[in-house]
């Protein structure tokens, strides 16, 4: 779209498509006379839940109560921004800030339900609340971002962020007399996600996020992706004002969003509704679209504007996940007025040509409707290469070979760095195509599974021409700068391997061993060859070294590959297995598998590189220096069990032994030496830095920790060693070991008495001889009688330390009981004085309020305590027939499993209620659990008879019909449910 053509747009049709220029202010006004008018005197905005039944006529009833949240609030606080110049809007913002910052719980977090909504504690704090009532304190510069961690802590191993914030594993949901068994699929949504995108931002963290959202729009997968959303006009709204507020990357969706919509708009202009219709016309908005489309949708709601300034109440989400459906006449009211803001925006009238003018070369020149800017066209594209799968990790051991091979043969400068730049595209290019075919063969594997695709969103013949491309720039470097036959059939080679392992009928990575072996060869050990190779034809007379280091970098390159495709493998094992994939670690244990990769595959991978040194450090001896320095580091890191363990085989993604020198410690150590021998290869040293500045960052953060820990560890060994031995000096003496040692000295004196004079009077040397030997033999026993002496002591140290800290341990359990004894004394003191103020509260309302008042006090607590019976009873003695607490209290029981005391209790209230189809439905649900087959299935029928609408009466009908054998019967209650709510399976 140019200029000319929006100018156009808006000269034609925004100043004479709308005949009643001054109603659109007029509506504005009454609409924010309305929200001023009803907005509650602590800052929120009504919300109401709406629940649909049919009466006894067969017509269906809507039944609306006020449902206290923050959500709604947060809503019509982002849509009133757009007129934030009204004075009273900015009254309205003033209290609606101040009611969500009252319900913001520790750590920045919000629950859907308010305080002061009784089932303010049924719900756990939610991401959907969370992030958009934390993005609308943000921009009005209420809340600093400190909940940012606890968020990103909340996705799932895809990086997708689920809908609840659960402590706990087991994850259930009690509201709306539904009890919600929360699972990973029903716990994402895009909605949430979008909100979570708004918030956070387009960053690292919520790249994952990005490429879910664009994949559901691609992939047409709106209504199963929005469990707590009943349209996908609503992820549509949420998903565009992401992207009007910095999401970018999120135009690939914005063409298809666009035609989604308009296909859905009716001759009069809506999209179905007031509420549907505002939604749509804040979307396109969003999208920069600007079309004679939104004059008629503009004039609908304008015409549906009710006396009061309102428009009609709609609910806007509920009905997957909670059979409730939740809006309010305050919530359509600010969609419409953000979209007749928006709308007024785009009103070309003389005196605001000028303004105009300048409106059209933003729009003109914007990102939002030009496409986007380098920045996330680069992203978009390292995305579709998946470069953050290779880059850092595979591309820096390559150019340490190459660094290698330049070192030996003394290749002239320019030459040199021409080569390695020329190996870098090429195999750039390579890695790209690698990763662009397993993806595109991966395309349904991954649907399966829920796994993002980039290349899901090509069509057939733009996946074949990436393909055709990065095989094009793969080989046109090789080809000009003659890098030698056999450079050239490598890289051929090296371009059928992942072609053959990715792509039928072969498909060698489902072929056990063998994707294994391509695997390897094909990302780690022909490509070593491949920069080998390429240097070896530049040198007109070989050296038997550069052969001999070819051969041993390849053959570590290979063992490198083995155990990065193994751990892979090992990491991928959980979605292979989901998508039915067959590999290698798939068909064996995950056992099996660490030990052969910690004890056989790391062993071997080790000595090759420690051979690979050994050939580099004929011709630069200090990197020989630098790797005994490094295992050094690790040793000791191992012997005294500090941070960064040094695992070979982790369980999950993390940093891999050894990688962090094959990434960093090697190439940056080579071309170091290249640069003190030639200044020229500063350049090269200079750019390696540059390209691989991440890696080399962390890593070099890594080995500082490294060795600040080793040597803080041997200090605090040291200084532990010192200290012990000067308590052990100190150790008084065991006496009873004492006096043996007393004894054998004077044994020892005596001996040697006897034999001073015996060998004064011994004549012969004979005598003599053996008279010393039996002298050394009681020596020995003295000194065996000392060793023994010391491991007394030392076992004698040791029971003193045990006992001084089980005194220790026994002195805190005590405190710890006192404490608790003082804890229970006070609770107790507080339970008779919340009894005392519980009567005396229960006396007031009977007094002032009646019995309404002393039931409002019971309704409230049992929502504060669903488990507690205690309650219900007494509610019931105030009201026996309450039909709500009866039906409660049986709930209650069966979730304490008292099936027996449930029945009972609906017997009892069916007396009072004999029509009430809830408590049949109940009970008949509480008789199935008993296996009480006949008589669930007669309440079952009872219940239909009193809502034939319910899909869930006749799913259960035919769950125990088809559990009786009664098929025919089963197959008729199971058509009736799938045409009542056809996802109900």
């Amino acid at each position: 779209m140019d200029k000319n053509d929006v100018l156009k747009i808006y000269d034609e049709d925004y100043t004479k498509g709308y005949e009643y220029k001054d109603q659109l202010k007029i509506s504005v006004n009454k609409g924010v006379d309305f929200l001023l008018n009803n907005q509650f005197n602590y800052g929120e905005f009504k919300t109401e839940i709406c629940k649909r039944y049919k009466d006894s006529s067969g017509q269906v009833v809507e039944e609306w109560n006020f449902d206290s949240s923050p959500f709604a609030t947060a809503l019509i606080l982002y849509s009133l921004n757009f007129l934030e110049e009204d004075e009273r809007v900015q009254k309205l913002r003033e209290h609606g800030l101040k009611f969500l910052m009252a319900e913001m719980e520790e750590g920045g977090l919000w629950r859907y339900c308010s305080s002061k909504n009784r089932n303010h504690f049924m719900l756990p704090p939610d991401l959907d609340d969370t992030c958009c009532i934390s993005y609308i304190l943000k921009i009005n510069q209420v809340l600093s971002q400190k909940n940012i961690k606890t968020i990103l802590n909340n996705q799932n191993q895809q990086g997708i962020f689920y809908s609840w914030m659960f402590a706990a594993s087991e994850k259930r949901i009690y509201c709306s007399n539904e009890t919600w068994n929360v699972n990973q699929e029903n716990d994402i949504c895009c909605v949430v996600n979008s909100n979570v995108l708004l918030y956070l931002g387009e960053t690292e963290q919520t790249r994952k996020v990005v490429e879910y959202l664009i994949q559901v729009v691609l992939k047409d997968r709106e209504n199963i992706s929005t469990p707590f959303y009943n349209h996908k006009i609503s992820f549509y709204y949420m998903l565009s004002r992401a992207y009007y507020n910095g999401a970018l990357t999120l135009v690939i969706t914005k063409k298809n969003i666009i035609d989604k919509i308009l296909n859905i708009q009716q001759p009069n202009g809506s999209f179905g509704n007031e509420l549907l219709t505002s939604l749509s016309v804040c979307s396109l908005l969003n999208y920069g679209y600007c079309s004679p489309d939104l004059n008629k949708a503009i004039n609908f709601l304008v015409k549906n504007q009710q006396a009061d300034g309102s428009w009609k109440r709609i609910p806007m989400y509920g009905y997957h996940t909670d059979k409730a459906t939740y809006g309010s006449a305050e919530l359509t009211t600010a969609f419409c007025l953000e979209a007749l803001a928006r709308y007024q925006l785009l009103d070309a009238t003389a005196e605001h040509k000028e303004k105009q003018e300048e409106t059209v070369k933003v729009i003109v020149k914007s990102p939002k409707t030009q496409g986007i800017n380098r920045k996330k066209l680069f992203l978009l594209f390292f995305i579709i290469i998946r470069s953050d799968n290779w880059w850092l990790y595979k591309i820096p051991p390559l150019l340490a070979i190459a660094y290698a091979e330049i070192l030996l043969m003394d290749l002239p400068v320019i030459q040199s760095i021409l080569t390695v730049l020329a190996l870098l595209l090429s195999i750039s290019s390579l890695a790209a195509y690698g990763h662009i075919v397993n993806d595109i063969f991966d395309i349904e594997v991954d649907q399966r599974v829920g796994k993002n695709n980039s290349m899901a969103q090509f069509s057939s013949w733009q996946c074949l021409l990436l393909c055709i491309l990065f095989a094009a720039t793969g080989f046109v470097l090789p080809i000009l700068m003659n890098f030698g036959t056999w450079a050239i059939i490598l890289l051929g080679i090296n371009y059928l391997l992942p072609t053959l392992y990715s792509a039928p009928p072969l498909r060698l990575k489902e072929k056990g061993i063998w994707g294994v072996v391509s695997d390897a060869a094909g990302a780690h050990a022909i490509p070593t060859l491949f920069f080998a190779a390429t240097f070896l034809h530049l040198s007109t007379t070989p050296q038997p070294e550069s052969i001999i280091l070819t051969i041993t970098a390849t053959v570590w390159s290979f063992c490198a590959g083995i155990r990065g495709i193994l751990l892979h493998q090992l990491w991928d094992r959980e979605n292979d297995l989901k998508s039915g994939v067959k590999t290698l670690v798939t068909s064996l244990d995950i056992e099996k598998v660490r030990f052969w990769i910690s004890y056989i595959i790391f062993p071997i991978e080790i000595s090759l590189l420690s051979l690979l040194v050994l050939v580099i450090s004929r011709f630069a001896p200090i990197l020989l220096v630098l790797f005994i320095l490094y295992l050094l580091l690790k040793t000791i890191n191992i012997k005294l069990a500090l941070a960064n363990a040094f695992e070979p085989a982790p369980t999950w993604k993390a940093n891999v032994a050894l990688h962090d020198f094959y990434e960093v410690c090697l190439p940056l150590a080579l071309i170091t030496l290249l640069s003190i021998r030639e200044p020229l290869f500063l350049i090269l040293l200079l750019l390696h830095i540059i390209l691989f500045y991440p890696s080399i960052k962390q890593r070099t953060t890594d080995l500082v920790q490294l060795i600040v820990s080793g040597l803080k560890g041997l200090t605090n060994l040291v200084k532990f060693t010192n200290e012990y031995e000067q308590k052990v000096d100190f150790l008084p003496t065991n006496q009873q070991n004492q006096q043996e040692l007393e004894k054998l000295q004077v044994q020892l004196h005596t001996s040697q008495t006897e034999f001073t004079k015996l060998n004064s009077h011994l004549q012969t040397q004979e005598q003599l001889e053996q008279i010393q030997a039996q002298l050394q033999q009681t020596q020995g026993e003295l000194q065996q009688s000392q060793s023994q002496l010391h491991t007394s002591q030392t076992e004698l140290v040791q029971s003193q330390s045990d006992l001084q800290q089980t005194q220790e341990q026994s002195e805190q359990i005590q405190a710890q009981l006192r404490q608790t004894e003082k804890e229970l004394a006070e609770s107790q003191s507080q339970l008779h004085t919340s009894q005392t103020e519980s009567v005396q509260l229960k006396s007031y309302l009977q007094q002032t309020q009646g019995v309404e008042g002393v039931m409002s006090y019971y309704r409230s607590r049992i929502a504060s305590n669903p488990d507690d019976i205690q309650l219900y009873h007494q509610a019931l003695e105030v009201i026996p027939d309450d039909a709500q607490i009866h039906l409660q209290l049986g709930n209650a029981l069966v979730r304490q499993n008292r099936l027996s005391d449930a029945i009972a209790t609906y017997q009892t209230v069916l007396q009072f209620h004999p029509d009430n189809f809830e408590i049949h439905l109940e009970l008949a649900k509480a008789l199935e659990k008993e296996k009480k087959w006949d008589e669930a299935i007669a309440f079952y029928q009872r219940a239909i008879e009193l809502n034939p609408d319910y899909s869930w009466s006749h799913k259960h009908l035919g769950d125990i019909l088809a559990e009786r054998g009664q098929l025919s019967g089963a197959s008729l209650s199971y058509r009736r449910a799938l045409q009542l709510q056809p996802r109900i399976f």
